[in-house]
């Protein structure tokens, strides 16, 4: 057997041996006479079905006696079945379950039901092809998607798409068997829908849903302006009416996920319809409502308005009964030194956040290298970190607040998914006791070691928001032996590595390499100046942060400066495409996923052309034309104009329907470097988007990346 014969099965052992580890996805606590109840969900890869099993895991606590950490789990875990959305009602008598029904013979296309649970069986269940039939395909994504109970618990709140007439040609001529009252379009079958781009393809209209679970009734609230799409809804004070995130959608779409700099507003629309009333400025990029137990308080996350996508924000509070807004956490330019706040840098808001009594807030935020959890007073808008006494870097995600208790999860590189739990302090500024609830039962400790290592380029002006970090993960070998290096930018830019547990590095390590995870200058958790620093400087800034990075850790001679790999993603491929053109004898061999290599090719095709604008230092307008200057500016910053100079021995993986980063941005990679000799392979997964995200994918592209990092 040849030892790359070799290095293939071990690789294809390893990753099904570690794709059988799972992560949390979500957790709820619910409190029942004297018990507390935890229901948390947990991913895990199915190699054999190609695709993700989520199951359910629930553990009971005395509340006279949870200091003892002591608790009892339901003897196994059950598989949660094609389960979109989930909502309990605040007294827990109900559940209500959004679940999606593949499609059969009856239905030609995925179906779904909304289920309602009592605590002994299921009481009622709406189908598509009945009562849920005003309305298309009910929203489960982040960005619109909710599913909430009423107060009085009778009504059911939701997104969904709105139904139109059916569009068809002009000739279409109506069977028989069709039903006859269904409204169409004639002549509109080929009529181009914008929807919201890169993972929100088919959303393009969302409507405002209220479940009547007495009456059976469906109701699609009116009052809207044409010009929002609402989503992310809450009820108001009392239930009688609702609060929204509404996003303007004119004059055309842009991609909206991970695209947080979007115009939007926080509404408030009464059940009637006859009022809707912006409560937020219109300034900024608003989301995530959040209202206090007691209808007083009502927090959302703000930033500016264009820019970068993701950016320090703020936290806002309007008070419901003065109708006055205040900013509760302001951003954060330029942290101190040290472990300074850097200001909020959250992808998202668990949906309960509050303590019980509306006095304290809690948030996760990404801090440096880290995700940490924070405690913010209600009334002062003080603050205190409640995670740094347990792990120095961490990744720290807020689950649910219930009766003032806390649900966490908790990972780090060679530390896998545990679920935490915590009594809220009295204060903002108290401390927290946790208790460790489960773990996924693995550990890597033994055979991985890690550290983060802070940065700071030479010949630049000294100052905190300069200094940048990276994550060092190397597996626990003979010292005298020097490991390869894979050096890893992170996509975004905006974007950050935290120290969470990360499949493909873990591998990596476990199969004798190292990997550097780099948070350049501009990634999030160190400021908002160090977010701005980048755009105008992409291509040099950031491609000069990951070399120096790179640099400096094999100064150390611990590595093998012989074997040094890079690999990345998105805007990692970016940075990945520009190292290997600008530090050709450098590294022997890369990697790039869905890389940006042609701003200029890019604009045009892309979901999310204000991107390229943003970063290339130049502002974005929905009716600009595309000028000399401007495509001249964003060829040179592209990493196609250093493909002459290109030695490293080139693999490129590409998701087909991605609308992000079009494949054909490595197709042009692909036969620009074939044409000039340079070893060059492309792998094409046809189904797959930019994540690259597929259980299928995932698993192929490893073991590519892996034989090629080996055979070179």
């Amino acid at each position: 057997m040849s030892e790359l014969q070799k290095i293939e099965d071990e690789a294809v052992r390893l990753y099904r041996q570690c794709a059988s580890i799972p992560s949390i996805t979500s957790g709820s606590i619910s409190v029942n006479d004297k018990t507390l109840i935890i229901n948390s969900t947990w991913s895990q890869r199915n190699l054999e079905l190609n695709k993700k099993r989520a199951f359910n895991r629930r553990f009971y606590y005395s509340l006279d006696n949870i200091e003892n950490g002591k608790c009892f789990e339901e003897n196994f875990p059950r598989q949660v079945e094609a389960e979109q959305l989930r909502c309990e009602s605040k007294s827990g008598q109900f559940q209500a379950v959004v679940r999606k029904i593949p499609a059969d013979q009856k239905n030609k296309e995925d179906t779904q039901n909304i289920e309602i649970w009592s605590k002994s069986r299921c009481i009622k269940c709406y189908t598509s092809d009945a009562v849920l039939d005003k309305h298309g395909k009910i929203n489960d994504d982040e960005t619109f998607g909710c599913l909430t109970w009423s107060p009085c618990e009778r009504f059911l709140l939701y997104v969904a798409e709105k139904k139109c007439p059916k569009a068809t040609s002009y000739f279409e001529v109506k069977k028989e068997s069709q039903n006859t009252e269904e409204k169409s379009e004639k002549g509109k079958k080929y009529e181009f829908k914008e929807d919201w781009g890169e993972q929100l393809v088919g959303v393009h209209v969302t409507v405002l849903v209220v479940l009547d679970t007495e009456k059976d009734e469906v109701r699609v609230l009116d009052g809207i302006p044409d010009d929002i799409c609402p989503g992310q809804a809450i009820w108001a004070p009392g239930g009688d009416g609702v609060i929204f995130c509404g996003r303007n959608h004119e004059p055309y779409r842009l991609g909206l996920k991970y695209c947080h700099n979007r115009k939007s507003g926080i509404y408030y629309l009464s059940l009637d319809g006859k009022s809707c009333e912006m409560l937020s400025d219109g300034t900024e990029s608003v989301s995530f409502p959040r209202l206090s137990p007691d209808g007083s308080k009502l927090i959302y996350a703000s930033r500016m308005l264009h820019g970068p996508h993701l950016c320090c924000k703020k936290i806002l509070m309007y008070d419901w009964k003065a109708k006055r807004t205040r900013t509760l956490l302001d951003e954060v330019d330029k942290p101190d030194r040290g472990s300074s706040f850097p200001g909020l840098f959250s992808a998202g808001i668990a949906k309960r956040i509050w303590s019980e009594d509306g006095s304290m807030i809690v948030l996760d935020t990404a801090w440096r290298s880290a995700k940490d959890i924070i405690i913010i007073d209600a009334e002062s808008g003080n603050f205190q970190r409640v995670t740094a006494n347990l792990y120095v870097y961490a990744c720290w995600t807020v689950l649910d607040v219930c009766k003032d208790f806390v649900l966490l999860a908790v990972s780090a590189p060679t530390s896998p998914a545990t679920l935490m739990l915590a009594k809220l302090p009295t204060t903002a500024l108290g401390q927290l006791s946790w208790i460790t609830v489960a773990k996924s039962g693995i550990s890597l400790e033994k055979e991985i070691t890690w550290e983060v290592t802070v940065f700071t380029p030479e010949n630049i002006e000294k100052g905190t928001w300069q200094d940048y970090e990276g994550i060092l993960m190397k597996p626990k070998v003979d010292p005298e032996r020097k490991c390869p290096l894979i050096v890893f930018p992170h996509g975004g830019p905006h974007s950050v590595m935290v120290a969470d547990f990360m499949l493909y590095p873990v591998m990596f390590c476990q199969l004798g390499y190292a990997v550097l995870l780099v948070n350049y200058r501009g990634s999030l958790g160190f400021g908002q100046s160090f977010v701005t620093s980048l755009p105008g400087n992409i291509g040099t800034q950031d491609v000069r942060d990951v070399q120096y990075a790179a640099e400096t850790v094999l100064k150390t001679g611990a590595f093998d400066k012989d074997r040094v790999f890079v690999t990345g993603g998105s805007h990692g491929g970016f940075l990945t495409a520009h190292l290997i053109g600008q530090y050709p004898d450098f590294y022997k061999a890369c990697a790039m996923r869905n890389p940006v290599v042609n701003l200029a090719a890019m604009v045009a095709t892309s979901d999310i052309p204000d991107w390229c604008h943003y970063e290339v230092g130049e502002n974005f307008s929905f009716d600009a034309l595309p000028s000399v200057g401007l495509q001249t500016k964003l060829l040179q910053k592209s990493p196609i104009i250093h493909a002459d100079k290109v030695k490293a021995a080139t693999l490129l993986l590409l998701g087909g329907v991605d609308l992000r980063v079009p494949p054909s941005q490595g197709k042009e990679f692909y036969k620009t470097l074939r044409c000039r000799g340079v070893e060059t392979k492309l792998l094409f997964y046809p189904e797959d988007c930019h994540p690259l995200a597929k259980v299928e994918t995932e698993a192929d592209a490893f073991i590519n990346i892996i034989l090629w990092f080996a055979s070179h």
